[in-house]
């Protein structure tokens, strides 16, 4: 049933193919929940996928670059962003602590060369693992975490691929207050950091039920968007900015 199920998910029959690990769940959940999970997702996304990107698709990775940035520059133009702290359709969106902005930053003027700037790196290190298909930021926006913010478990079901740019990290953190915690319900995550001086990634697998991401001053990551995370940072005086994108196929 379970091979039934997969090539059912390959093939684009995500809601036929949820039914069946619905049901497998009866017998084994932990087994079959996380595919469960993510036949879910697809069917969410109400996409379809070439066959051979989607076997690429629903392995669970985690990118993660280092990139040189003018990083004050764009923290003044979020500072002097004209609708910063305003309520938008995102503010009561169960988070705490939290303060996100409209997610068209990728469309505002002041933001465009750097939301083009991420589009040519993704499209020229990632694109590869993708059956070589053009990647687009399709939602780009920034968020304010104020002390002892908390960002509840979620995934991003409108996307392919989400990231985060850090631009304002806490710089002695305790111990995983403060991390990206990446739910790894497959217990297989691969995690990919780019070498900038070797031009390559460096490949490590995590086998762990979850796996904590300490943010470092411009690092950018990337993963598969229904991979569920979630943050929950340390008391602190200080804000932290970052940046998420949302990304398709196109």
């Amino acid at each position: 049933m379970k091979k039934i199920a997969l090539n059912l998910l390959l093939k684009n029959h995500f809601r036929l193919s949820y039914y069946i690990f619905k049901s497998l769940t009866f017998f084994d959940r932990e087994k079959y929940y996380p595919y469960c999970n993510l036949a879910n997702f697809l069917k969410k996304r109400k996409s379809k996928y070439n066959q051979n990107i989607l076997k690429e698709f629903i392995k669970p990775r985690l990118f993660i670059f280092n990139i040189e940035l003018d990083t004050q520059d764009i923290i003044n133009k979020i500072y002097d962003y004209e609708n910063i702290f305003k309520k938008n359709e995102f503010t009561k969106d169960g988070h705490e602590n939290i303060y996100q902005s409209e997610h068209t930053l990728n469309k505002k003027e002041e933001f465009k060369q750097l939301s083009q700037k991420l589009e040519v790196l993704l499209n020229l290190n990632l694109s590869n693992f993708f059956n070589d298909i053009k990647i687009k930021i399709h939602k780009m926006w920034f968020v304010i975490t104020q002390d002892k913010g908390i960002v509840k478990k979620h995934s991003h079901f409108d996307s392919d691929l989400s990231g985060v740019l850090y631009l304002k990290v806490d710089e002695n953190p305790q111990d995983k207050l403060g991390s990206l915690k990446i739910y790894n319900i497959f217990k297989n995550l691969e995690v990919l950091k780019y070498n900038n001086n070797e031009k390559k990634f460096n490949v490590s697998k995590v086998n762990e039920e979850y796996f904590y991401f300490t943010p470092k001053l411009n690092n950018l990551i990337i993963f598969n968007s229904y991979i569920e995370h979630s943050v929950e940072n340390s008391s602190s005086n200080n804000d932290r900015i970052s940046l998420p994108i949302d990304c398709k196929f196109n």
